[in-house]
């Protein structure tokens, strides 16, 4: 996650992407110095690219890390591309500890805040 970055944390399926579209669509054009990225959709992307479902996070903790670990990584990467620039998403790095912690196994988050440049670092 980009050190000046701020986060609007919500659980999951409480309409994330609502206010980040709103504020992207009142912003977007209203003055031509500021260019605002935005980036959507970064969980859902990846969930459909995996087949990890919703009930896989909830029912096994290893699958939830996975995905964790899969949407730790797009996020840096999409976020590495806007370098510099005004980004608008839906989530952050933090949002992947999070659920991490809460449906992962023991130890997990640790594991995920150790990542460098996306990638997993190897513990222990």
């Amino acid at each position: 996650m980009r050190p000046d970055a701020s986060i609007l944390y919500r659980s999951k399926c409480t309409g994330k992407n609502t206010p980040v579209n709103a504020l992207f669509n009142a912003l977007h054009g209203q003055r031509n110095d500021i260019i605002i990225h935005r980036i959507p959709e970064v969980a859902r992307t990846v969930l459909r690219e995996t087949g990890i479902t919703r009930d896989d996070i909830t029912n096994n903790p290893w699958k939830a890390l996975e995905l964790q670990k899969l949407i730790l990584r797009a996020q840096y990467e999409a976020e590495s591309k806007q370098s510099g620039n005004l980004v608008l998403s839906d989530r952050s790095g933090v949002d992947a500890l999070m659920y991490a912690a809460r449906y992962g196994p023991l130890g997990c988050r640790e594991m995920l805040e150790k990542q460098e440049n996306g990638n997993i670092c190897e513990v222990g």
